[in-house]
């Protein structure tokens, strides 16, 4: 399997987000939107969610005959099995897939709640060599010392170029 992307979101502190509801899915859901369930236990301390772009022609598959989706068992470069659903234009020229994963992982930190993304990677070749510019996405809910980070990096904030 190749990987040309991926994502990457933590949440600890359950609890905290509302919770779903049969009346709220029905008012969401339509052509462009849809409810798509993960069933986790109830006292899980985090989950991770890691989203990846994958490209259709790169893909192995165990049983290529087979109808496949939106439920699929995936095997990560590491070697370690999960359970994704995949999301793919309706469109006959689709190349590509978003295969979402979910699963359990241990508390992050001592904070309540914790909210983490990182994503948007640079491609392999830019990431792994020192040499050339590279570049991703990152945020983290709640910010330590958030005053002290700011002073360090400075904005953080986009600031389009003026003209």
């Amino acid at each position: 399997m190749s990987i040309s992307s991926y994502i990457s979101l933590y949440i600890q502190g359950l609890r905290s987000l509302d919770v779903a509801t049969k009346a709220k899915d029905a008012e969401g859901i339509s052509a462009k939107r849809s409810v798509v369930d993960f069933p986790i236990q109830s006292e899980v301390e985090a989950i991770k969610f890691v989203g990846r772009w994958l490209d259709i022609s790169k893909m192995q598959v165990s049983h290529p005959d087979a109808i496949v989706g939106p439920r699929h068992t995936m095997v990560d470069p590491g070697g370690v099995r999960n359970d994704a659903v995949l999301f793919a234009s309706p469109y006959s020229n689709v190349r590509h897939v978003l295969a979402v994963t979910c699963v359990t992982i241990p508390r992050l930190s001592s904070e309540p709640e914790v909210f983490l993304f990182h994503g948007g990677f640079d491609a392999l070749e830019s990431m792994t060599d020192p040499t050339k510019k590279a570049g991703f996405l990152a945020f983290l809910y709640p910010l330590s010392e958030a005053a002290k980070m700011r002073e360090r990096l400075g904005s953080v904030d986009y600031l389009p170029n003026p003209k």
